[in-house]
């Protein structure tokens, strides 16, 4: 033990022991506030204890720190003992408890924070209990906190998604226990030796090519399109899109090249642990189809669609097959050439006012520079009369970025891509009423609760939605 009175020590949690007769209690709650608390401000108090290691004053900070996993904690060991000691562990809570607040003070410091979009409850407070008159500024502020922007919206809609997020993580997991993450994608389109290097990392979710994260497909549909719209995707690869869009009550139609591919979609669709909706319905296979985007209004009789929804081949990056009509197999400028006249045909099947989508990140030429595929793609898109609308990042998991970095890095100077983006487009007639009013359905989407964990549906009433529900359900039957 330390042989200094007030010098803070980084010591192990075992080697301190909690007071046998510590009066204070904490609950499950507050718990959990304080492990947000020490994620978010780091470990700002240290704990008080006498030199043999009882806890006088931080009990609950140590209970969090081990919750966390965290093994060594910051410790001022003080000269106190018998009767002292246990009159300080009272007194250190006590005391606190008879300090006052200045609510109109508090109030403002709170507003300040929430007009920063910062989570107002890491300070222990909530909205609830500072501006309890429902006419103040609670109101203005009821839905700002990340928390109830996430029962409204999936995730706060901000520009940036972070999916490292642990929300993001679980809420990934919950897909994973649905889907079958390994289906679709021939594990050496990305090279050989992957699935190798996930099973010696231990990171399960590694694969060797890539996937549409199901997560994000969720926020983009809830976000972008109505429950019981058409959703089209000229560039269907894999099963993610489909499946999750027939889960939120999506009519999904997409077409891909590939025999194989569309084979194993509907295999894995087949395999699915659930076959309704979040809304109770019976869950409708996604239709997928076999051809040429080229040729997707022959493909694809139907018209009048509610949203692109798609993440298109990135060049010759991922080479998905030996079809010379496939695009993957193109130069670059006939690739372009093609990618554009596809969203052109897609984007001229879209109803007005409907939302356009798609997930791309940069590439780069065989020598190294970037080709403006983001820019080029806003370009295609834009070429339809469609306006840019948002743009969405995507954080993305390091998995094996980290592996790669430094090298790259040290040889090139190139640094490694973490994100992806989301770039929305608009079809408008610049009817701002009529898209008010369409956008208007989509708010009778409430999803509470994660994947998997009866996940809860509301719908508000409002005659507006209503009708638009109807109307909805008349198009599709």
């Amino acid at each position: 033990m330390p042989d200094s009175n007030f010098q803070i020590q980084t010591v192990p949690i075992t080697n301190l022991k909690p007071h046998p007769m510590n009066p204070r209690v904490h609950p499950e709650s507050g718990l959990a506030k304080l492990e947000r608390s020490i994620i978010e401000y780091g470990w700002t108090n240290p704990v008080l204890a006498t030199r043999d290691g009882i806890i006088l004053a931080g009990h609950g900070r140590v209970m969090a720190a081990q919750r966390l996993g965290m093994t060594d904690v910051p410790v001022l060991f003080l000269d106190m003992d018998g009767a002292k000691a246990d009159a300080y562990m009272i007194a250190d809570n006590r005391l606190v408890e008879e300090s006052a607040w200045d609510m109109d003070m508090l109030r403002r410091v709170v507003e300040g924070l929430t007009d920063n979009e910062y989570d107002v409850s890491l300070t222990g407070f909530s909205l609830e209990e500072l501006f309890k008159d429902p006419n103040d500024i609670a109101g203005k502020y009821k839905d700002a906190t990340p928390g109830n922007l996430k029962k409204k919206f999936i995730m706060p809609p901000f520009s940036v998604l972070d999916s490292r997020q642990a929300d993001w993580q679980n809420r990934k997991k919950s897909w994973y226990e649905i889907l079958d993450k390994n289906a679709g994608r021939d594990s050496d389109l990305l090279g050989g030796g992957m699935e190798q290097l996930a099973e010696a990392l231990g990171a399960k979710s590694l694969t060797g090519s890539s996937m549409f994260d199901p997560v994000l497909c969720e926020v983009l549909l809830h976000w972008f399109s109505p429950r019981g719209g058409a959703v089209l995707d000229p560039f269907a690869g894999g099963p993610e899109r489909g499946i999750v869009s027939s889960f939120l009550d999506r009519h999904y139609y997409g077409v891909d090249l590939s025999a194989e591919q569309i084979a194993a979609n509907n295999e894995n669709f087949d395999r699915l642990t659930a076959s309704t909706t979040f809304f109770g319905d019976i869950m409708q296979r996604p239709n997928w189809h076999i051809g040429d985007s080229a040729g997707i209004g022959d493909i694809i009789k139907r018209r009048e669609f509610d949203m692109i929804l798609s993440c298109p081949p990135y060049g010759n990056l991922e080479k998905y097959s030996d079809d010379p009509r496939d695009v993957s197999n193109m130069e670059y400028s006939e690739f372009i050439e093609a990618y554009t006249d596809i969203f052109g045909k897609a984007v001229n099947m879209l109803r007005e006012n409907a939302f356009i989508v798609i997930v791309v990140g940069e590439i780069r030429d065989n020598k190294g520079y970037y080709r403006n595929f983001i820019g080029d793609t806003i370009k295609a898109i834009e070429k339809t009369g469609a306006k840019y609308y948002n743009e969405i990042i995507l954080v993305t998991m390091i998995a094996t970025a980290a592996l790669r970095a430094g090298k790259v890095f040290e040889a090139s100077r190139k640094v490694t891509h973490v994100h992806q983006k989301a770039l929305v487009f608009l079809r408008s007639n610049n009817d701002d009423d009529a898209l008010r009013d369409y956008i208007s359905s989509f708010e009778k989407e409430r999803i509470l609760t994660p994947v998997k964990k009866s996940i809860l549906i509301f719908i508000k009433g409002d005659e507006r939605l209503a009708k638009n529900d109807l109307v909805r359900r008349k198009d599709f039957n």
